[in-house]
């Protein structure tokens, strides 16, 4: 039994820390992979033609992409001190003017516009964390980018499950 969770936690660090795991295979012309977080266990796929991945934030909680044209794609998870009606209403605030929203009891989407840039924002909340994601794009591409939001959007989840155990300390 100890083998089978040290295999277990083994498997789930090194595949969850890998920043370019193969993604189900897309019939939109993007080649796909998945980003895996290990503190927060989440994971969420991107398109490798359009977002390139930084280093992981300094505390593990996340990463950004960059892409052309100031495209960004942030992902992070981070401890659930709020309902998911109240962080929606804070997103929304930092936010600015939200022109789309939909708050759910375990998740919830926003969308704004800031300046020229789109904004979209999904959160999903996974017991006692959430795992976010927040994309922005030229509006000017928004025909481009509003299906690649769609199929993140589709991706991103938790990462809990029999086979999946937190690393400890």
């Amino acid at each position: 039994m100890r083998r089978w969770v040290v295999v277990a936690i083994a498997a789930a660090a090194s595949q969850a820390s890998t920043p370019a795991m193969s993604a189900p295979p897309a019939t939109d012309g993007h080649v796909w992979r998945t980003y895996g977080n290990v503190r927060f266990a989440f994971q969420l796929c991107y398109p490798v033609d359009m977002l390139r991945p930084q280093p992981e934030s300094d505390n593990g909680d996340g990463r950004t992409f960059l892409g052309a044209n100031g495209a960004k794609l942030l992902a992070w998870g981070n401890n659930a001190m709020n309902s998911v009606a109240e962080t929606a209403r804070i997103s929304a605030h930092r936010l600015g003017t939200v022109s789309y929203r939909v708050v759910r009891p375990d998740w919830f989407v926003l969308s704004a516009k800031q300046g020229d840039t789109v904004v979209y924002l999904k959160a999903r909340r996974s017991g006692d964390r959430f795992e976010s994601f927040e994309l922005h794009y030229p509006a000017t591409a928004a025909a481009a980018w509003s299906p690649v939001v769609a199929r993140i959007g589709t991706c991103l989840r938790a990462l809990d499950g029999p086979s999946y155990s937190p690393p400890s300390g």
